[in-house]
């Protein structure tokens, strides 16, 4: 059976592929201290959780494009919400 194109480019897929690239410069820039471990040391994981909720997610919908789109939008958008005024510098 032949799935939809909306079913393999889903949001958290999306989301997955963005924490990629900055992984991806961390590590061609690891000769250099600082910001570049950082970059490896955060988006990793995020970008493994964000698989594995997507997995997660298809495999409790049974693959129907709607719902895996709705509830990852809506998983975004509640991440996003929570996370908004959160800072990684303390402010004075």
């Amino acid at each position: 059976m032949k799935r939809h194109w909306s079913y393999y480019v889903s949001p958290f897929i999306i989301g997955a592929v963005g924490c990629l690239v900055p992984v991806a410069l961390g590590i061609l820039a690891l000769k250099h201290e600082g910001i570049d471990q950082f970059l490896v040391i955060l988006f990793l994981p995020v970008c493994l959780i964000l698989l594995g909720l997507d997995y997660f997610i298809k495999s409790l919908t049974t693959g129907r494009v709607l719902y895996i789109w709705i509830v990852e939008v809506v998983l975004f958008a509640v991440l996003f919400f929570c996370l908004n005024g959160f800072s990684f510098v303390q402010r004075c």
